[in-house]
């Protein structure tokens, strides 16, 4: 099985954290974001948005390793994930989803299965809704709202949801870790890197993260080169 994507955490980290802790074996094939860095700077500091990138009007300057994958990339994507019997799977959600099926992390009867889903589509639309705003003028008044606003709004409904399953002091569903626990967990991470306060108002979610990050392998995986010195987004600021 080899899981390809740049060489950040970003969109990946969660299915690596899913392979890593349910000890599936797996190639991790890191493509570098950028060909020259200092071409892409007006990308990082927020200059251009992602409607500019969208329309042509400015294009990073990506490194030829990935040019030349994209085309062999599920519509042209990554994070893409090739299994063992040639199977490409892509985005990033397709691949949690197909993990959580084959490796029975889907929760245990159809009305976790729904929670879990119900979970999942919220992640996915408030990561969205951070990224486009991370990569979106970040230090001329994203970063603020970001952390005043969005998260916190964001993260009021998560804490919620936690607490009522045992009151907090497990994972978000159920009795067993799912695949939806991976990718709020990273979400936490991204939130924290954003404003290193974001969880201290929400003490449920920081207990949960703290107990997500140190599970055996996925502490190992986080402290181990080059993951650790990962950035998030690609960008110098976060």
């Amino acid at each position: 099985m080899k899981l390809s994507y740049f060489d950040i955490k970003a969109r990946a980290q969660p299915i690596r954290y899913l392979l890593v802790d349910n000890g599936i074996p797996y190639e991790d094939e890191l493509i570098p974001v950028w060909r020259n860095e200092d071409a892409c700077e007006k990308f990082r500091k927020g200059e251009f948005n992602l409607d500019d990138i969208n329309s042509g009007l400015f294009q990073p300057d990506f490194s030829k390793e990935w040019l030349e994958k994209k085309s062999k990339m599920p519509y042209g994507q990554v994070p893409a994930l090739e299994t063992d019997d040639g199977l490409k799977i892509a985005p990033t959600n397709a691949i949690l989803r197909y993990l959580a099926r084959k490796f029975k992390l889907c929760g245990s009867t159809d009305e976790q299965a729904t929670e879990i889903d119900m979970l999942f589509e919220f992640e996915s639309e408030l990561r969205e809704r951070m990224y486009s705003m991370i990569y979106s003028n970040f230090y001329n008044g994203s970063r603020e709202k970001l952390s005043n606003i969005v998260m916190p709004r964001g993260l009021t409904i998560l804490e919620g949801e936690l607490k009522k399953n045992k009151g907090g002091v497990g994972f978000l569903v159920g009795d067993e870790i799912t695949f939806v626990d991976y990718k709020v967990a990273d979400l936490l991470d991204t939130c924290k890197a954003v404003d290193p306060k974001a969880l201290d108002a929400f003490p449920a979610l920081n207990g949960y993260f703290d107990r997500i990050i140190a599970r055996p392998k996925i502490a190992e995986l986080r402290e181990k080169e080059p993951y650790k010195s990962m950035t998030f987004v690609g960008a110098k600021y976060i």
